[in-house]
């Protein structure tokens, strides 16, 4: 396509509209902020870069761990038989 149609100037800042995917700037937010486009190389996560891959997979391992523990140390039952959730 044309070089025009690339870029688009949107308020105060350049907008790529061709090739997001590749797409490497990141600014995060916060020190909390991990939202990154999709293809990201990085993850930014208090303070620190991290590999996307591995942030990913220490999220889902993290997720796994917690659900464990809640379903033996039978935490569900526990939280409603404290009856905040009955009328």
């Amino acid at each position: 396509g044309r070089w025009d149609d690339k870029i688009i100037q949107s308020e105060d800042r350049l907008v790529r509209q061709s090739d997001p995917v590749f797409h490497t700037e990141t600014i995060p937010k916060n020190w909390f902020d991990y939202r990154t486009h999709f293809f990201s190389p990085q993850k930014h996560f208090i303070g620190f870069w991290f590999d996307t891959f591995y942030f990913n997979l220490t999220v889902i391992w993290l997720m796994v761990i917690a659900l464990f523990l809640m379903l033996y140390l039978d935490l569900l039952k526990k939280l409603i038989s404290l009856k905040l959730f009955k009328k």
